[in-house]
């Protein structure tokens, strides 16, 4: 979305009918719905289906820096140690 020359109502709208539909939409869907371009409904659809993705790697990576620097182990060893708590 950052710096799009897509109004942000043609973003809103995507997602809506992304999120709506059980199967999601295509970029074909998207063309006739939005009435803008096949190229720019696949690149909008791309965004939209990744960001959930890159938002939750930006969030684990936020979470293992706080860990490495609260605890004086290496984030390899912390992972250890969390993921045998579970068990025995």
């Amino acid at each position: 979305m950052h710096r799009s020359k897509l109004p942000l109502t043609v973003w809103f709208w995507a997602a809506h009918l992304m999120a709506t539909h059980s199967n999601g939409m295509s970029a074909v869907q998207l063309e006739a719905q939005l009435d803008i371009t096949y190229k720019t409904a696949w690149l909008l659809a791309q965004k939209l289906r990744q960001a959930p993705r890159r938002h939750v790697f930006e969030l684990w990576m936020l979470v293992a820096k706080e860990l490495e620097e609260t605890d004086s182990r290496p984030l390899a060893a912390t992972a250890t140690r969390v993921g045998t708590m579970g068990s025995g």
